[in-house]
């Protein structure tokens, strides 16, 4: 296997993040139980008693437990699985030539990193196509090119109106309206 990886801490507070609230659930779940069963062995002198309640306790004990982790971990994935979610429809959108395309990522999510990286990335990207359609503009212009260079340069221009270089959104009567999209980086 040569993409194995040797480090396996790659993004230390993420992971940090993510192994702490594995413990601390687990941690918590065990000592609920611990006490609850110390409260029943307490109050309880019949041994055979002793034993269905506790088999009792246990059992709601594991299926309340485990909707609890239920919760929290589907909740946690969320802060995962909805980043990793806007980051993939963005990078589409930016494949598809929307250069405007940025990620905005919510306060307890997690990978804003990635969202500001993301994010650079598309305003540079957008700075450069921009750069590149304004020297076809003015090379459009230039009097004196021979037919060959007039059809490159409309080539070019036909490909750089593939990308969008300004935000699209809808007016109150709905028409399309281009608003300059100003490419920053949302604060974590």
């Amino acid at each position: 296997m040569q993409n194995r990886r040797k480090i396996l801490k790659v993004k230390n507070k993420f992971q940090d993040r993510m192994i702490l609230e594995v413990i601390l659930t687990t941690f918590i779940f065990i000592n609920v139980l611990v006490i609850a069963s110390f409260f029943a062995i307490e109050s309880i002198h019949d041994f055979f008693r002793l034993k269905m309640t506790l088999a009792v306790a246990l059992a709601t004990g594991e299926v309340g437990g485990l909707a609890i982790i239920y919760y929290y971990s589907l909740k946690s994935s969320h802060r995962i699985a909805g980043p990793v979610y806007m980051l993939e429809r963005r990078m589409d959108e930016l494949a598809n030539g929307n250069l405007t395309a940025s990620v905005h990522l919510r306060k307890g999510d997690y990978f804003h990193e990635t969202g500001d990286v993301f994010n650079r990335c598309a305003a540079s990207l957008k700075r450069k196509v921009s750069d590149v359609r304004a020297t076809a503009d003015a090379l459009s212009k230039v009097d004196g090119l021979n037919s060959e260079s007039k059809e490159l340069v409309n080539t070019l221009l036909a490909q750089l109106d593939s990308f969008q270089l300004t935000a699209r959104r809808e007016s109150p009567k709905t028409q399309s309206v281009e608003v300059e999209d100003a490419a920053t980086v949302t604060p974590n």
